[in-house]
């Protein structure tokens, strides 16, 4: 990611989002997520760890810039991981989408 990072300005966006669908596919064996025939429970276990060591690397810089790269990665993942532990620990957990949420919201 460093070396995609220090590439040309134009070409930079470009080389990191190569660098991120790389590993989307290493950590799901798809382009995304949803896609994805992996068992579920290795793919939390694949982005959790992605998370720690974001995280762990991002405290050890003080800088939170270096957060994003798990949730590029593996943001929807981490995200559908939280909303089952949280649906398991209160309520029943509603799926919406953003173009009906944004509807109802509106």
């Amino acid at each position: 990611m460093v070396k995609a990072l220090n590439s040309g300005q134009e070409s930079k966006n470009d080389a990191a989002n190569l660098v991120i669908q790389s590993y989307k596919q290493l950590l799901y064996g798809a382009a995304e997520f949803e896609e994805s025939a992996k068992k579920i429970e290795d793919i939390y276990n694949e982005a959790l760890a992605i998370y720690r060591l974001s995280y762990d690397y991002a405290r050890s810089k003080k800088s939170v810039k270096y957060c994003g790269f798990a949730w590029r990665v593996a943001g929807s993942a981490l995200s559908k991981f939280y909303a089952m532990n949280q649906s398991e620990k209160t309520e029943k957990l509603i799926l919406c989408s953003r173009s009906v949420l944004r509807e109802v919201l509106n």
